[in-house]
């Protein structure tokens, strides 16, 4: 059996907790956390959230909970920091590896 080359840690992080799902799910351009509760508010809103599963864990996300998550993404290279220098508002993307963990998750029907 083949299995993709992607980063096993990472992947295990990930499955491991719904919230990191979530985030990694509904992050698709640079952002800020404050953003990312923002546009999962609006997702939940807009009823694009199909899951109650997928709404419930979206109301438990607070801004600390994403800024813990997008740290730990960070230390393992599946999102990336554009401003780490900055205090307040740093801004997040997907790495490559994050995208491609992003893609397996999906055809795997996990995110």
């Amino acid at each position: 059996m083949e299995y993709p080359n992607i980063d096993w840690r990472a992947y295990s992080h990930i499955i491991r907790g719904v919230q990191r799902k979530v985030i990694l799910k509904y992050l698709n351009k640079p952002m800020t956390p404050t953003e990312l509760k923002d546009e999962l508010r609006d997702f939940e809103r807009k009823r694009r959230v199909r899951k109650s599963k997928e709404i419930k864990i979206i109301r438990g996300l607070n801004f600390n909970n994403i800024s813990r998550i997008l740290r730990s993404f960070d230390k393992l290279g599946i999102v990336k920091c554009l401003t780490p220098n900055e205090k307040v508002g740093r801004i997040y993307v997907l790495t490559e590896k994050g995208e491609k963990l992003k893609k397996y998750l999906i055809q795997r029907k996990l995110i």
